[in-house]
């Protein structure tokens, strides 16, 4: 699924002509392969806090083209270690 969804993206960036589409679905493929496995919605649809952070830790890269990992910000919370690995998972998936 997550392969035919990623190859739909590609075409629609041609199509349309973008710059470039934001890899939030990669990272969060990338964090569901750690130890945080597959705990990023509370549904199994919509994110939770976890979730949330990695979206937007994908978005902080994409509008400032910095390494989220070079931000201090640590997720409200939760273990400085956990903020610390989603902000890689975000980061790689550029």
């Amino acid at each position: 699924m997550y392969d035919k969804i990623y190859e739909c993206c590609l075409n629609l960036k041609d199509e349309a002509q973008l710059d470039g589409i934001i890899p939030i679905g990669r990272a969060w493929q990338t964090l569901r392969n750690t130890q945080i496995g597959d705990k990023l919605t509370d549904d199994g649809i919509h994110a939770n806090e976890l979730g949330k952070f990695l979206s937007s830790c994908c978005f902080y890269k994409a509008i400032t083209g910095k390494n989220t990992a070079e931000n201090d910000f640590t997720l409200p919370g939760f273990d400085k270690r956990i903020s610390d690995l989603i902000k890689l998972c975000a980061d790689s998936a550029f």
